[in-house]
């Protein structure tokens, strides 16, 4: 009878402890490792998800460019904000039109503050020596959205 008590005690010490009263039994451990495994594997698919997603932004640095008609052609449809990014800000102060557009020049012939194309030499600059006589005009709704483009001296 003493023997069949000690076993009891041993197990009910074994099933609980006494410091939180939680299950620590081999039954309650497994299922511990278990969630915690899932727990990880669900974080790591969580994290991984976003490093996964493919950009679909269309305005991204583009290039290299070819040509100066590929510059224009890239950017109609585009916003503004965007433009300034990769061309870096016009060197001329832009303007609005009696027509309500904005027109923004920019022009290689003179210093300009560079975009991310000058920065990953993505401008058809090396096509014409890195100096070159040319004017890139962008023309502009009121919501910021390039509507035409226009090339001035650009041989």
């Amino acid at each position: 009878m003493k023997i069949g008590k000690i076993l009891v005690a041993a197990q009910t010490r074994r099933r609980y402890d006494r410091s939180c009263g939680e299950e620590t039994g081999d039954k309650g451990l497994s299922q511990r490792k278990r969630m915690r495994q899932i727990a990880i594997i669900v974080g790591c698919v969580c994290l991984f998800m976003g490093s996964c997603t493919p950009d679909r932004s269309k305005r991204d640095v583009a290039g290299p460019y070819n040509t100066w008609n590929e510059v224009i052609e890239r950017w109609i449809g585009g916003k503004t904000s965007d433009l300034y990014v990769e061309l870096g800000p016009p060197n001329l102060h832009p303007h609005k039109l009696e027509n309500g557009m904005t027109e923004m020049v920019w022009d290689y012939a003179v210093d300009r503050m560079p975009g991310q194309a000058d920065y990953y030499d993505m401008l058809p600059l090396s096509l014409y020596g890195g100096t070159i006589d040319c004017q890139v005009r962008f023309f502009a709704d009121a919501e910021g959205i390039v509507k035409e483009g226009h090339l001035v001296g650009c041989q």
